[in-house]
Parts: structure tokens; sequence; C-alpha cells
């Protein structure tokens, strides 16, 4: 009996939960919403009820109507106890007046909550009165307050302010605080004051005046209220419980630790937070750190950082309706429901649904959904054991449901060597089963079947994830999937590495054959997409390389007809188009450091559920898209210098290779070869741009000397000199080309060349010389020219060839030329490529149509030109080049020149070609007149040994200068170490067995290991030391950065140094980033087994993967000592691994810290030594914040940078190099952006900006423009400096100019991110873009700046929000500025307040171009003085108005907006004077002052004629009496032309001329005024002379001729070219009068009816449209298609309706009724003299007496001009129906004689 009741019991409790699960969620149809609240209306319809609210109602507020209807709705005295008020949006109140809610009488006493929201905009405080009962709660507010007891929030508070922040500005004249101004009775609790507080007295951070108050865990920034404190004056009674904070990117720290509930932190969020969890029960909203340009400015203020940001919550909104806890699940112990969402917020229930699936409960059919980020790592260990346990251990027991992830990150997976399938999910077996929108981070080592999210994947579908760590295993190994078996992998992308010793793939290690995987990107150093690729369906899977951030794949790919390059495209299209309908989230790419911290990279991800980020795509060039990845990485071995081989005085070795950097050098190979020495197969590269404007040599004044050449002298001698080596331009250009001389034959940059090979180069200039004359050689014997450009300008007499003047025997393939030949003489040979031609090949080869005939004029019969045409540039105004024809050229068949330029570099397969793209900037081409293809100059390898340096050591002498001796080193000696061959030599001589001991070794510079060892090069770096002969001297990085080391090996003791030993070792300021993979015991990045010695202030951002003793600083260690240094890089090991040492035995681990989740450990802690100095850190730059506090050498910190810095600090003597922030791409690709790096020896991080000279001043090159400045400053008399590429001022690189110092940025831009102070603009010439906290100071004040908001003490600047672009041009008066606002919002602020308005000096000319903005605020004016103008071409906004210029450009006088009043401004068309702005139909003079209270466009309106002064009053206006306008010219315009202006309102008297002008291939045939023919004066205008009543004019325009009538094709199957109608209807429908009755059929014998012929005339008149809207007739309406058609016909007599209401439009038309109409629309509209025909006899018609009472002069008419005939010799049948044929008879007989003035022959 016991037994069975237990058993029903049971049965009845999993019932119970059963139902529960269904009946958790709120019910459906109950009225709650979103926001939680059951909502009663809005506060809208409240204020307007007859009846108050009641306790309990619920009323939302979504706008600023409602928060004013509050604000009435208290003021009127109504109730608002027990009423809760919430919002549902932000709410913007910057346009309204505002005095608060609450009066001194009615206090507000109800519920406000802000669910997270905020009021912004705000002008005074949100609440003048809160009284005892009212509740303040999750609202944020910004803006300002100002006056007495201003506030944030409340002005008087006896209610509660809970959960709270404001960042409002307030100031006034006393008892001024953040959040309230005065508080008696009540409450402030947990929240925050982010704004400025000032005034006179009782100024407080959180409140003015406080009695018998409680303020409890409230926080403000340092800065909010000076030294005021938190409150400004308080009574006994109160209790104050507040703490200041400070800020950075990532955290909000509080000037010491506080205890919140359970939680101690200095943490400002986690504080805010705390509170909310220890509260329980209320709605209180969570609080995030947004950290997003929105959020900065929502929640942000003045503040010196513009990235300076603080905690705001967001609103919290509904994820899955209806979900189920994840624990509520698992503890119910029942399978879950199909149909029901389980919700998974934290790791214990990412944990529970492991163990859930494991225990075998069923989850087919259920939604399983994330909330939120998560960290398998809580507090520095796992949560379960030492690893994370799948979800799913077997076949049976395995995932069978829905998985989403919803775009959040699951990190810090770790799983260390498991027997079962590993991955976040273990097993899942279900074909519908499905994996979707989550990334994964963290680190899998595993047995077999090991995948990022699934190990063994049965069945089902992994779509849209992304895999961020390195996978390794035994067999079927995987970045996405392990193994997988009739299931399906879409859009995923790989952004780690896979690696097993048996089948492993970036995607997936095995497959089945019935398996899909499509759409999934991996990066290019890893493996294949599979370790079985040929098994299964395969597609459209491609790798992708990184460069700058830049995820770029190596070929493009086609989704649903979208191409595209990027991997940020591709998986946003697949998302659009295959994945839609499927809630999959779109991907964005955040480089921000809060988002870099959040993924541990910078990689595509997800737009995470309620994430604020916006969908954006790369924009991408057509012709970039479809180019696949072939770099241009041939590195030269260089012999010598051309320098050097030309002091030596000897010939060229065969083979050498020798570069040339400057046209110097390059005038020198010209010497050389003249000179008689030989070239005969060696090879000469380019290593950059060069100019040889004034090199060569200059015979009789000739200028350049072409490389082998014949020279005649006046006496006829000649010198023959060939070029017989190899030239490679290696991509980049040749400019200043100039040679003019009669003296020198077979001219070009080479004149003659034999069994040369001349590629990868372009060329630029002008030749006049006599003969054989190219742009890249003049005669080539024997010689192949491929993948060039020229665009030289050449004239000569004869054999004139764009690329080679004469070729015999060579070959000539891809090459373009863009230059203009011309020939002195008629006969003289000219063409596109070649003058003359024997014996050569060409092979697609191009040249621009228009400069030359054709590509090649003269030719034997052996020579051939394969795919060698002209193109045209710019036919459709996208600057695209396109060839005569297509081409085919291997994959590729188009017409686009560079797409089939690549093409062909691609067929060749070879590194040996440079690529092409579309010049950036016509500098590219010098002398181009378009934005022609160029080749991809790239950058070679290799430094000057000491160039730039300038650290602690004076050089012995260099690495690869000591290691040629193949002898020891001097003790005490110093030897440089300053590119890749030093560096290999370093090696050598190591592990050669060379003298180390007290020797010291130093780097010069940052060294790119990448260029020698790469995964994609398969070779790996060899580490310095062994066991036989290790390292034990001096290693002394100086700060610089070893950059990408590579190694993957399988032997032991594998890092950069590889064994490393004695007690005077050291190894110290040293950065190293890259990757090292060993399947050997010790592996490390910068030492893997290190003995004695040691190693400090170094950091890593290595990878490091090893079998045994892997750490990131060191691997195995004995006795030695790490101190002050860093690892950010991911550290695994089979056994025994750290993020710092992987077995430091006897070692001394001292001040060194790790990024936080890039592995669970600094070192092994198994041995029971502990180093409390080693700690995990997270966040990015100033706040890298330690997991506990610590103390280096005597100072205690948390944070990451201070600590580094105080231990160097301690150490003067040791030379240590001092650290910075990693802020550059360069940081960014080696993963250090944002995190502490070292300052080298140079004072830079980084080596001098990747080796680009960036500025030029007095011939001297700079590597930073901040530099070159500083030099001209010091300079005696000044200068000029002159940018030499794109570059920037970062924040903090200030500049005051002195007065003779100018900036020419040339055909560059500046990026200016920080202060620069001119005397005049004329000292910024050029394109300058000013960034977010850039600014110019003009004359000591702010004249143009970027930041969040506006500053107050600086109104008479132009600022903006976002980056600003300006372009400078100089003046005479310095004075004065020339400035162009190319892009962006210039907004001019608050300036009448502070009496300083904007003004433009005299003469200055201010341009705004078509992307900018010019935005006057409120209470804001700028103005024009001294004859300055503004040409504008963009927008102009002032106040609520917005400028339509309407085609008139100069500007001057007064914008100005006063309170909402604006003042015009004068405008200027030339040939036109401005009558004023129209705006809702009324007129306004310009200089008038108008009321705009909502957005209005005011348009400028014209009259025909200049007046004398077209700016009266350009710096004063006075209104001589206001004009009315009460009348109106309308002007009606028609096809084939325009009356200019357009109708407009004229005031009495007023005298106004209108042109008339006929387009291309029209006339004007007629002019109607008012419906009566006019005549225009001989400047084709109609003058309107002292208007007193509405007038009309318009016109009729006649085509010259029917020009496509010739060309017509008959489309009509019931018409025949033998039919007597066929010409007509051929006429009538190419002229654009009459149409089809179907697509066939032209219906001839129809009859016509009324509306369609008068729909005929008004086509032939030009479809003119007649003033207003209404018509009489009842029985046609709008939708008619003859609806216009016959209000024109009435309107101009042509037609009537048979009643004053009827118009019958299909009564059948007869006959005399088309004559009838046909003659008045002549008569009376067309203009034509009819009267001539009036005498016409039409009496021998039989009946002619049934014709109908005013329609015989018509006939008449008709008859006379042949436009009809009879029906037969002796009728007319007037009565009889018109057919469709009839009416294109009569048509083109009329148009052939009255309207077309060529006739077309018939």
């Amino acid at each position: 009996m016991k037994n069975g009741f237990k058993r029903a019991l049971s049965m009845l409790l999993c019932l119970t939960m059963v139902l529960g699960l269904f009946c958790y969620a709120p019910d459906a149809s109950a009225a709650v919403d979103s926001s939680g609240y059951e909502c009663t209306g809005s506060v809208e319809q409240l204020l307007r009820a007859s009846s108050d609210a009641v306790a309990g109602q619920c009323y939302r507020i979504v706008n600023n109507d409602d928060v004013i209807a509050l604000a009435d709705y208290v003021a009127a005295g109504r109730n608002t106890k027990g009423v809760t008020f919430y919002l549902k949006a932000d709410v913007d109140m910057r346009r309204n007046t505002w005095n608060g809610i609450g009066t001194d009488k009615y206090a507000f006493e109800g519920t406000l909550d802000g669910c997270g929201y905020a009021v912004v905009g705000l002008i005074t405080y949100l609440f003048k009165n809160a009284g005892a009962n009212a509740v303040i709660m999750n609202l944020g507010v910004n803006g300002v307050s100002n006056g007495a007891n201003a506030a944030g929030i409340a002005s008087t508070l006896s209610g509660k302010i809970v959960n709270c922040w404001s960042a409002v500005k307030v100031g006034g004249t006393g008892n001024n605080g953040g959040l309230a101004a005065i508080v008696t009775g009540g409450k402030i609790i947990n929240s925050a004051n982010y704004g400025s507080v000032s005034g006179t007295g009782n100024v407080g951070a959180i409140a003015g005046r406080v009695a018998n108050a409680q303020i409890e865990c409230v926080y403000y920034a340092y800065n909010s209220a000076d030294n005021n404190g938190s409150v400004g004056s308080r009574d006994a009674a109160s209790s104050i419980d507040t703490l200041r904070f400070s800020s950075s990117p990532t955290v909000c720290l509080t000037e010491k630790e506080k205890t919140v509930g359970s939680v101690t932190s200095d943490d400002l969020v986690e504080l805010l937070n705390a509170w909310t969890s220890a509260d329980g029960g209320a709605k209180w909203r969570k609080w995030v750190l947004n950290t997003t340009a929105e959020g900065i400015e929502r929640t942000g203020g003045k503040y010196p950082n513009p990235s300076q940001a603080y905690p705001g919550y967001s609103a919290e909104t509904p994820v899955y309706k209806d979900s189920v806890p994840m624990e509520t699940l698992y503890e119910s112990q029942s399978d879950a429901q199909p149909g029901i969402c389980y919700s998974i917020g934290d790791v214990k229930e990412l944990e529970m649904l492991a163990k859930f699936v494991n225990e075998g409960h069923n989850t087919e059919g259920a939604t399983f959904f994330l909330t939120g980020d998560l960290s398998i790592v809580i507090n520095g260990s796992f949560y379960k054991g030492e690893s994370w346990v799948p979800i799913g251990n077997s076949e049976t027991n395995s995932f069978k449901g829905v998985f989403d992830g919803q775009g959040f990150v699951i990190n810090e997976l770790i799983i260390n060597k498991c027997n079962d399938p590993a991955g976040l999910f273990g097993y899942v077996n279900s074909t519908n089963a499905v994996i979707k929108n989550v990334g994964v981070g963290g680190g899998i080592t595993a047995n077999d079947y090991a995948g990022g999210i699934v190990g063994f994947l049965r069945a089902g579908t992994v779509s849209n994830c992304w895999v961020g760590m390195n996978v390794n295993g035994d067999k079927a190994t995987g970045e996405i999937v392990g193994y997988m078996d009739n299931a399906r992998i879409y859009n995923c992308a790989a952004y780690g590495t896979a690696t097993d010793n048996h089948k492993y793939g970036a995607i997936v290690g095995e497959s089945t054959v019935n398996s899909t995987v499509q759409y999934c990107y991996y990066s290019n150093d890893n493996s294949d997409v599979s370790g079985t690729p040929s098994v299964g369906n395969y597609s459209i899977n491609v790798p992708f390389k990184v460069t700058n951030g830049d995820y770029t794949l190596t070929h493009s790919v086609n989704i649903n007809g979208q191409k595209t390059l990027k991997v940020l495209n591709a998986l946003n299209y697949w998302v659009d188009t295959l994945g839609a309908n499927q809630n999959m989230r779109h991907w964005k790419q955040d480089m921000s450091p809060a988002s870099i911290a959040r993924l541990r990279g910078s990689f595509p991800a997800h737009i995470y559920f309620n994430d604020p980020s916006s969908l954006e795509y790369i924009s991408e060039q057509p012709e970039e898209v479809d180019r696949t990845d072939n770099p241009y990485n041939v590195i030269y071995k260089c012999t010598a210098t051309m320098t050097e081989l030309y002091d030596s005085k000897t010939d060229a070795l065969a083979g050498g290779n020798y570069s040339i950097s400057t046209g110097d050098e390059l005038g020198l190979l010209s010497k050389y070869v003249q000179e008689g020495y030989s070239t005969r197969d060696a090879n000469f590269y380019l290593t950059d741009n060069v100019n040889i404007t004034t090199q060569g040599i200059n015979v009789e004044g000739a200028g350049w000397v072409p490389i082998g050449t014949t020279l005649n002298n006046h006496q006829g001698i000649s010198t023959i000199t060939y070029f017989r080596g190899n030239f490679d331009g290696c991509g980049y250009t040749v400019s200043g080309l100039y040679l003019v001389s009669d003296f020198i034959d077979m001219a070009g940059l080479f004149g003659q060349c034999w069994g040369s090979t001349i590629r990868n180069l372009g060329v630029a200039g002008e030749m006049l010389a006599d003969d054989e004359v190219g742009g890249i050689v003049g005669r080539a014997n024997s010689c192949t020219i491929e993948n060039c450009w020229s665009s030289v300008i050449i004239q000569a007499s004869t054999e004139v060839g764009g690329i080679v003047g004469y070729a015999h025997n060579s070959t000539i393939n891809n090459c373009a030329a863009y230059g203009p030949l011309y020939t002195t003489s008629d006969e003289g040979e000219k063409s596109g490529f070649v003058g003359r031609s024997n014996g050569s090949t060409f092979n697609n080869c191009y040249y621009l149509y228009g400069l030359i005939d054709d590509f090649y004029n003269k030719t034997d019969k052996d020579s051939v030109f394969n795919d060698c045409m002209y193109f045209k540039y710019d036919v459709d105004g996208t600057q695209k080049c396109t060839l005569k024809r297509a081409v085919t050229i291997d994959s590729y068949t188009g017409d686009d020149m560079l797409e089939a330029l690549n093409a062909w570099v691609y067929k060749q397969d070879s590194e040996l070609y440079c690529s092409w793209h579309t010049a950036s900037s016509i500098n590219e081409i010098p002398g181009a007149n378009g934005y022609f293809p160029v080749l991809v100059n790239p950058k070679l390898s290799g430094t000057g040994a000491d160039d730039g340096y300038c650290g602690d050591y004076e050089a012995t002498n260099t690495m690869r200068a000591l290691y040629s001796t193949r002898s020891d080193g001097v003790e005490g000696g110093c030897y440089s170490i300053s590119n890749m061959d030093d560096l290999v030599a370093f090696r050598k001589y190591v592990n050669e067995g060379y003298k180390t001991k007290d020797i010291i070794f130093f780097m010069t510079h940052d060294i790119d290991m990448s260029l020698s060892y790469s995964a994609a090069s398969g070779t790996s770096w060899t580490p310095v030391g062994t066991v036989k002969e290790p390292f034990k001297g001096i290693f002394d990085g100086q700060g610089y950065t070893l950059k990408y080391l590579y190694i993957n090996s399988t032997a032991d003791d594998q890092g950069f140094f590889g064994q490393v030993t004695g007690n005077s070792a050291v190894i110290k300021n040293l950065g190293i980033s890259g990757s090292v993979t060993s399947k050997g015991v010790n592996s490390a990045a910068i030492c893997a087994d290190f003995n004695f010695g040691t190693i400090a202030n170094c950091w890593s951002s290595c990878n490091v993967a090893g079998a045994a003793n892997s750490g990131g600083i060191i691997g195995g260690g004995n006795m030695g000592t790490v101190i002050n240094c860093t690892s950010y890089g991911a550290v695994n090991g089979a056994s025994t691994y750290g993020a710092i040492a992987g077995a430091p035995v006897g070692t001394v681990l001292k001040y060194c810290y790790y990024l936080y989740g890039t592995c669970q450990q600094g070192y092994p802690s198994d041995k029971g030594v502990l180093y409390p100095t080693v700690q995990s850190f997270n966040g990015t730059g100033a706040a890298c914040i330690l997991a506990e506090y610590v103390t280096v050498e005597g100072t205690r910190t948390k944070n990451v940078s201070s600590a580094l810095k105080m231990y160097v600090d301690a150490h003067p003597e040791t030379n240590y190099c001092y650290w910075g922030i990693g802020d550059s791409e360069e940081y960014y690709l080696q993963g250090v952006t944002g995190f502490p790096v070292l300052i080298s020896a140079s004072d830079t991080k980084g080596d001098h900006d990747y080796k680009q000279y960036q500025a030029e001043f007095k011939d001297k090159k700079y590597f930073s423009v901040l530099a070159a400045l500083k030099d001209a400053n010091a300079a005696e008399g000044g200068g000029v400096v002159t940018l030499l590429i794109n570059a920037q001022l970062k924040n903090r690189e200030d500049i005051v100019f002195d007065d003779d110092v100018t900036l020419n940025t040339a055909d560059f831009s500046l990026i200016i991110m920080s202060n620069v102070s001119v005397k005049s603009m004329n000292q910024l010439l050029g394109t300058f873009i000013i960034k977010r906290g850039g600014l110019i100071n003009l004359n000591g004040d702010k004249f143009i700046y970027s930041q969040p908001k506006a500053d107050d003490s600086c109104n008479s600047a132009f600022y903006s929000k976002e980056s600003l672009t300006i372009q400078t041009v100089a003046t005479e008066d310095p004075t004065a500025y020339d400035l162009t606002f190319y892009s962006g919002e210039f907004i001019v602020n608050a300036a009448l307040d502070s009496g300083n308005p904007h003004k433009i000096p005299g003469g200055s000319k201010l341009t705004i171009k078509e992307r900018a903005t010019l935005n006057v605020e409120r209470n804001a004016r700028i103005r024009t003085t001294g004859g300055a103008q503004i040409f504008d071409y963009g927008t102009i906004k002032i106040g609520n108005a917005t400028l339509d210029r309407n085609k008139g450009s100069r500007i001057v006088g007064v914008l100005e907006d006063k309170s909402g009043t604006v003042t015009l401004p004068f405008i200027y068309y030339e040939g036109y004077h401005l009558r004023g702005w129209s705006a809702n139909d009324e007129l306004y003079a310009a200089g008038s002052s108008v009321e705009v209270s909502t957005a209005t466009t005011f348009t400028a309106s014209w009259a025909i004629g200049d007046r004398l002064d077209p700016y009266p009053g350009d710096d004063s206006y006075t209104d001589d009496g206001e004009l009315v306008y009460e009348f109106k010219i309308h002007v009606i315009q028609a096809e084939g032309g325009k009356i200019s202006p357009e109708t407009m309102n004229v005031a009495r008297g007023e005298t106004l001329k209108f042109k008339v002008e006929a387009s291309e291939g029209y006339y004007i045939k007629n002019v109607l005024v008012d419906g009566v023919s006019a005549t225009l004066d001989d400047n084709g205008e109609y003058q309107f002379i002292s208007v007193g009543e509405d007038h009309s004019i318009t016109a009729m325009f006649a085509r010259y001729t029917n020009t496509d009538y010739n060309s017509y094709v008959n489309r009509f199957t019931d018409v025949k070219p033998s039919d007597w109608c066929y010409n007509n209807i051929r006429f009538a429908y190419t002229m654009g009068l009459m149409q089809g009755t179907t697509a066939t059929t032209f219906s001839p014998d129809d009859p016509t009816v009324r509306s369609q012929f008068i729909t005929v005339l008004w086509r032939m008149s030009g479809s003119p449209t007649v003033p207003g809207d209404g018509c009489k007739f009842t029985d046609i309406s709008k939708s008619n298609y003859y609806y216009e058609a016959v209000r024109w016909g009435v309107a101009n007599g042509i037609i009537n309706g048979f009643s004053e209401t009827s118009f019958v439009p299909n009564g059948k038309l007869t006959r005399e009724q088309l004559v009838t109409m046909l003659f008045r629309y002549a008569k009376n509209y067309a203009g034509d003299d009819v009267s001539k025909y009036d005498m016409t006899n039409i009496l021998g018609y039989s009946d002619v007496l049934k014709i109908s009472k005013g329609m015989t002069q018509p006939f008449q008419w008709a008859i006379g001009a042949g436009i009809i005939t009879g029906t037969s010799s002796t009728t007319l049948t007037p009565q009889g129906t018109a057919t469709r044929a009839q009416i294109a008879a009569i048509l083109s007989r009329y148009c052939n004689q009255f309207v077309l003035k060529v006739p077309v022959i018939m």
C-alpha cells in the first residue's frame, strides 16, 4: 500500500512539473508587455481622460509628448499615488520647453520606471517636486540644468531615487546636486552621477542640501564636482554612503574597494549589480558598460578623453517567449518538452545542460538558448574539474534539440585529454538537431573526434558559428566539428588551428560521403577544409588571410548572386539569403579594445542579441572582388646597391642582384651602361618609386639619357651601347622621365636592350626624340617586356610606340599604354604599343582609345598580335577601363581591363609578377587624366643596419660582419642585429659554438620574421642555442619586437632561444609575437630550456602548444629568474604548462602577469611552490586589472601597466625599457593592441611606422610628421613640411606651428587626432581629416574640432561629433582662408549667448561640398564680412531651417537662429536675381527673420536678370517695406524643352522674365501665354510687366525630325508593309504618338474614341500638366490614363464635353470631330497659320451639307493642306467613324507639314 501510494504521488509530482513547464511563462494572452507591465494606456490618453488614474494602473511613456503630458497631468493636481509610469524607449527632450514634473503645490507621488531607458536633452531637472511616495527607478538622464536648486533628476526630493544615473551638466546659484538638489526625508540608492556640478553654495556631486536623508551605495565621477564632495550640506540625521570613481575605456574603478552584499570589489559595474542582486524581488535593471559611440554620448559628458565611458544599463527585452530556466528543467529530472524554450544564463546552467543530456534525458524538439556571454573559468579555476565535460557522452546520450547561442560567446572552454569526443558538444545525433549562432574560444587537447563546436556529429546541422581556439587530437580533429556523418555545416568561421596525427581539417576532421560542408572560411595558415575533402559535399569553403585586421578570402565567393572577397560580407550574405528566416544572427567586426577583450581577438563575430551595433558591410570595388590572391613576394638577396656597383668600376656579375632605391641610382645605371660596363644576365630591381626629373647625363640639354642607346654628336660620331641585363620594377614607378634631343635615336627609359627581360614597371613622363621611341624601350632585340605600363607623352619623327618603338624578335605581354603619341612626319609610324615590329609577339596589350589610331602600325608577316586592343575610360561614369571587346584569359572572360590584366598575372601561377589595382589617386600615374590600372608595389625586406637607431650601445660591428669572420666576438663587445640577415647570422654564430659569454647582442629595429619563416612557406625557425652549444651571453631587445615567430616542429627545446645556460646569461627588453607548435619537450616563446640566467622586462603574445613543459615565456626552467614579464598568447600543453613557465624547477618567477583566459594557470602548481606576484589580468589599456593586488618593490597596485613601470622605475641601473600601450594596427596584428608593450630605444613603440617615410622637410625625410614639424619649428626661417603618404597626428601629438612653418599634404591627407595650433590657415594646405579629439586652433582660439559634445567656451568654432574632412588653399591675405568642407557635419553651436558669433573673415572663401553639411544650431550665428563668400554645393541648416539653394551657390550675409527665429542669407546665381526664399507657399526676403518652429525647407526663388548689387545689404540689411505676394504665374512644362524659372508667387506690380529653351533635337514651335500665342524677345525670353493677376505660360516643342523612323522594326502582326497605312503607323509609333493595342497588334481598323485622340494630341505637345488637379467631368477620374490629357484639351479649347459634367470618354470619334479637334490644336495651341486654306473649295463633295455647324472651316483647312482626303472622290463622310489607321495617316501628314522641320521621307 505504501509503495503504491508512493508511485501515485510520484506520478502526480511529475505531472505537476510537466504542466509547470508549459505554464511557467506568463500567459501569452495577458496584456503584459515586453517591459513587464500590464499597460492601461499612454500618458497622453490619461491626460485627456475625464477621470484620474487609480492605484495599480500602469501608463506607458513612448516619446516627449508623453513626458510633457505627465507634467501637465501632475500640474493639474490629478492623482499619481500608487500609479506607475514607465518608459518604452529613450525620450529626447531637446526641442521642448520644459519646467519639470511637479509644481510647488502638487508633487509627483507615483512610480516612474525608466526600464533602463533614458530621458535625454533635458534643459532643466526632470522632476521639480518628487513627493514622499515617489519612486524614480531604472532611469538615466542627460542634458543641462541651471539656476537655483538645479539637479539632474529631481530639484526637490522627498521620495526615492533608486538604480538611476545622471549625465546632466548642473550649474547655478546654489543648492545644486548631480541627482537631486534638496533632499528632505528622501533616499538615493544604488545610483551614479557622471555629469559636472557647479554653483555658488551647497554644491554636491550627488545632492546639494540634505536633511534626514539616506544616501546609500551611490557613486560619482572624480571630476564631477571638483572638491565639493558628494553633498553640499547635511544635517546630523542624514546618512551618507558614497564613493568616487575613475574611468578608462574599458572599466570604471572606485577609489577603494567596497562590499555590497556578498561582493567585495572596486569595479563600479560589479558594485552596482551586486546591489540589484542583493535587494532582489524588485524590477531592478542590470548595469553594463556601453563603450560604443552611442553609449558614450548617452551617458558621458565633457571629459578630457573622448573614449571615456560610464556604466549605463540596457533596457530589458524578451529573448524567447515563454521560456523556462535550465535550472528548473534540470531539477525536475524530466525530459525536455518539444516546443518549449529553456534559457541558459550562466556557466552553472550550461553545465546542467551537459549533465542533463549525459544522464540520458531527451532534448528532441526543445530549444536551449544563451542569454549572455559565458566564461567556463570561474575565479581562475574550472567550474567542474580541470576540463569542460562535453554535452553528450554517447550516441545514446546525445544532444538532439536546438541550441541557439544568440550571438553570444562561450570563452575559456578548455579540454585536456578526453577519451570521449571533445568539444562544446560531445555527441549530437538527430537529423533535427541544430547548433547555431554561437562562438567558442579556449583550447582543446583530446584523443579521437575533437571539434570546437561538436566532437561527433552523427546527424544534425551546425550553422552560423565560429571557433577561435586551437584544437589538437589524435584522430578526426577539426576546428568546428571532429567527425560528421549524415550531417551539415553551413556558414562557419575557424580562426584557430586544428592538428592531429591522422585526419584533421580547418572545419571538419573526417566526414562521410553523405555529409555537407558549405560556405565556411578558415585561415590560410591552417590545414585544408577537411581531413577527407574528397568525401562528402564540399563547396564554397575558402581560406582567408589577415592583413592589418582585414580578413580577406584568397578568392572571391558567390553567395546567391552576391560576390565578395571579405569574410565579413560572405558571412552576412549567407545570413541575408540562404540563412534567411532561420533566426540567424548577423556578423560584425568590432576593433575596439572592449570587443577584442570580449572575443579574445578582433575577427568577425556575431551581432549578439540586444547588441547596439548596426549591420554594416565592407565596401568593395567590383574589380577587387573577383581577384584571387597572388602576392608578389619575390625577395632579391642584394649583391650590391647600384651606387656600390658603379663605384666598383667592374662588370656586373651574371646572376647578381643590384638594388636601385633613388632616381640618382637609376641615373647611375644609365651612366654605367653608357660607359661600357657589362650588364649581361645581371638583375637590377627597384625598391621604391623613383623620380628622375634631374637625373642622368645631360647631353646638349637632353635631360634623361636612356639606359643603352645610340648617341650622335655634332661631328656625326655615334656611341652605341646596350642594356643586356634584366630589370624588375617590383611594381614601382619611374616618374619624371624627360628627354628632348635630336641627337638620341632609340629613346625611352631604356634605349636599346638585347636579350633582356623587363617586368613589373610603370613609367611616366614626356619625350621628344628622333626615331625608334617607346615609353619603356626604344629598340628591343630578342627581349621580353611584360606586366608593365607607360604614361609617356612622346613626339618623334617615326617608329613611335607607347611601350616599344621598334621590336625585333621580342615578346611583349600584358602591358598597358596611357600616353598620347605624335609624329613630326606625315608618314611617321606610330601606334599604341609599337611603332614597328619584326618577328615579334604581342599578347594581351591595351592602349587608351583616342590617343592613337591602332596598337601597331607596320609589321612583317612574322609578327603576331593576340588580344591586343584599345580600351575606353569612364564610359559609364564609374571610372572603369573597358576593353574594345571581351577577352578570354584562363577562366576569365570579359571586357574589364583591370580584371584582364590580373587574369594574365594569375594564369602565370608564379611569384614573379605583381598584380594590378586601380590607381587610388591621379598622383599614382603622373600626367595621366584618369584612374587607370597600375601595379601593386610591395615593400621588400631589409633595413639599413642602424638607420634611425638611437639606443644605448655603440656597435663593435654588425652581427653579419662578426659571423663572416668565423671567429669569436670580443669579450665586452656589442654586436648589432638590425634585420633578418643579422638574426640568422646570430643563430648560426651561437649554434656553431662561437663565444657568447660576456658579449652583448642588441637589436636596433623591429624584425619581421614572417618574411623568411611562415606556415605559407613551410619554413620553421630553428632556435638559437642547443644542448651542446647554449647561449650564455646578453641579449638586449632594447624594446624592439621579433614579429611573427613561426615554429612547427617535432623536436625538443623549441622557442626563439632553444637553450640558455649560465648565471651571467641575460635576455631583456624583448617583445615577441607569433606561434610555437611542438610535439617535443620544452616549448616557449622566448626560451624553451632556461637555466641559471635572468629573463627580465619582456613580453610575448605567441600562442604556444607543446607536449610537455610549455610556457609563454619559458618552457623548462632550472634555477633561473624570470621577472617583470607579461604573456598574452594562448598556452596549451599535454602536461606541465603555464602562461609564464611550463616547468620552473627552482626558478624564481616574480612580477609576471598573463592575460586571463589564455591559460588556466601562470605555472604548474602541483610542485607545491607558489609565486604570489604571478597574476592573471583582464581588460585593456590603462585598465588591465590584476586578479589580486601586488606589491612591486614596496608599492601596492592592481594595474598591470603601473606594476610593470614601477619595477623599471625601481631599477634605473639596468637600462630597462619603459612600457606603453600597444595602439596601432601592427600591434593589433600581433595580438597586443590595448596591452602593455615596450617602448624601444628609439622612443617608439614599434619600428618607425613600418619604415614608411611620412613627411619631408628641406630634403630630409621623416618617419614621423610630428618630428618633421618640430624640426621645421627649430629651423631658421621655418619652411614647408610636405606629406609623402597618408599620415596622422595621433592623440597627444600636439604641435604649435611657428609663424613661418607650413604643412602641405600634397596629394595625400593628414588625420588630426591631436591639438594643432596655427596663426593662419595658410599654414595648413591640402586635405585634413579631423577625427574625434582632433582640434585646429586658429590664432589661439578653437576653429575646427571633433568631439562628442560641443565646447560651450568656444562658440565661434566649427565642431562635429564625427570626423570632418576639409581642404585648404593659400590666400593672399593671411587673415583670410580658402576652405572647403569636403565631408562631415560642421556645426556652429550656441554663439549668441557668448557674444562671439562666427565671422568669416573678409576675402575668405568657404566651400561646402556635396557630402558636407553646415549646421548653424539653435541660438547660433555665422556671418560673412568684407566680401567673404560661402559656396554651397552641399547642405546648409539654420536651426529648423534647411536651405535649398535651387542652383544658386555663393552665399553672403547672416545665417542665424535666435530662439527659433531664423535669419535668411543672400545667395547668388549668375544670370538671375534672388527674389527671396520660399517655404509653405510663402516668399521671404533675404536678410529677413522668420520664426521656424518645425523642420522646414526654404528654397531660393529666382527671377531672370542680374542686379547691379547681387547682395544688397552684404553686412547689414535694411527692409524697405514688405511685399505681398498675392498672384501666381503658372509655368506648364512640356517634353522637348524647359521654361525657367518654375511656377512662382509674384507681388502686385512686379515685372518678371521667363526664359524658354528647347532641348537638343527640338525647336520652339509655339509659346502660349494665358492660352494665346506669344512672341519671345531676341534672348528667348518673355516678360510679364507690372503683374496684376494670375498668368500661365507654356510652350510646344517640336522635333526637327523623326530620327527613329528609318530604324523601325515592325512588331505588329496585323500590319504588313504592303498595307496602305503601314508607313503612317510606322510614323505615329516611332514619334511616340500612338501605341499598339497589345505588344504585337495595332488593330488598324478599330474605331477611335474621343479620349484616345485627345491623348495623342497631348503627347504630341510634350504631355504638359495644367495647374490645379480638379476636373468638372464626373465620368472621368485621376486613375484614367487620359485624365491629364482631357484637362489640358479643355483648358486650351481643343475639345469640349457633351455637357457641363459629362465628357463621354469612350464616345466614338467621328471624322468631323477629328478634323475639328486637330484644327483647333493647330490654330490655338501650335500657332499654325490656318487662314490660307479658308478659300479651299469643298463643294464638290456630295455630303458637304452633312457637316455639322462650325466644322466647315476645319474641313477646308484639312482638305486644302492635304491632311485628309475624301472617303471617295465625291464623299467626305463627316459622320463616319475614324479608324486607328486613319488617325495614324492624318497625324503623319500633319506632322510632316506643320511640325517636323525636316520631313521624314516616307
